[in-house]
């Protein structure tokens, strides 16, 4: 398992994001932060999302490059949402403003989640959902 960034093609390494560099020093909102790394801010011509329905029926947006997309398969789709998973773990364990009770409940309610399917667009998505709907009526 590894942690995934939104930074390049999660199977292939391409860069798909576009990067800016953000203000040095900003003080927003009463904090004071300073930064040194690039933000991304749009995905290039390189990149395209797909769409992975999880056992809750909640939605997930996965950003991979247009080539590798083609030749997306079932596995490769398991292993990248593993890897998700992990990394929200990883998130919520090293998280400090999380009390002991809090973080617990959010990270049994992380690691049960499974992938469903997936699919290119939301809209495939949902129109599944919409069969399975009627099915049960």
């Amino acid at each position: 398992m590894k942690i995934m960034q939104v930074k390049d093609c999660p199977l292939c390494g391409k860069i798909i994001w576009n990067f800016k560099f953000p203000k040095i020093i900003d003080f927003s909102g009463g904090t004071l932060s300073i930064s040194f790394r690039p933000r991304p801010y749009k995905m290039n011509e390189h990149g395209r999302h797909f769409w992975i329905l999880e056992n809750t029926t909640s939605r997930m947006r996965v950003a991979i490059c247009k080539q590798c997309f083609e030749t997306l398969t079932n596995e490769q789709v398991k292993q990248m949402y593993t890897d998700l998973i992990y990394t929200k773990l990883k998130q919520i364990e090293n998280d400090k403003n999380l009390d002991e009770e809090k973080r617990y409940k959010l990270f049994n309610a992380v690691r049960g989640l499974e992938m469903f399917k997936w699919a290119g667009t939301e809209e495939e998505i949902v129109k599944y959902l919409e069969e399975v709907q009627s099915k049960k009526t």
